[in-house]
């Protein structure tokens, strides 16, 4: 299927549950996904992908809002290889906030990717929307608080940023990060 999301806004939903409990926000299996200026905020789901859940689907993100998502890994963005391989370009927008309430979170005591995750065979691009980057910023996790790349592969280009912490965070694990599972 192909499903395109245009200035839409998902707010405050929450799965519960064990297993496919993934996707508080949006949950994509298969097919594609074009989202443009969306805001995706205040989702939080059981365990994967607060915001967005994406399980094999090609998805294009362009300058969409990501803010206050909650799950035990990937707070923000969650990606898994099913019988497809993922393939995720986020071009412009933001995913996390400075605020500490506005931050994507992955909760889980062994947390993965606040702002992102990255599974296995998935690819994740962060580019230019034409004239300016996409910015993660401010998310927290156990490891890689703001992206966490388990075996898949995770590009940067034009000004594209992972903000560091500063202050007193700056040496606070998990703290907006980039997370490379040894080996990777």
């Amino acid at each position: 299927s192909t499903v395109k999301m245009t200035n839409c806004t998902i707010k405050n939903n929450k799965t519960t549950g064990d297993d496919d409990s993934g996707g508080g926000g949006v949950y994509t299996f298969m097919g594609t996904l074009t989202m443009t200026g969306c805001t995706i905020t205040g989702n939080e789901a059981a365990t994967n992908g607060g915001g967005l859940n994406v399980e094999g689907t090609t998805t294009n993100i362009t300058n969409c809002t990501f803010t206050g998502n909650t799950a035990k890994n990937g707070g923000g963005i969650y990606t898994i290889k099913t019988d497809s391989y993922p393939v995720v370009t986020i071009s412009g927008g933001t995913i996390g906030d400075t605020d500490t309430d506005k931050a994507n979170k992955a909760t889980g005591s062994d947390g993965n990717g606040g702002g992102i995750y990255v599974g296995e065979d998935c690819t994740v691009t962060l580019q230019n929307d034409g004239s300016t980057g996409c910015t993660i910023t401010g998310n927290t996790a156990q490891r890689g608080g703001g992206v966490y790349v388990k075996g898949g592969t995770f590009k940067m280009s034009g000004s594209a940023v992972v903000t560091p912490a500063t202050g007193s965070e700056a040496n606070d694990k998990g703290k907006n990060d980039v997370y490379l599972v040894t080996g990777k």
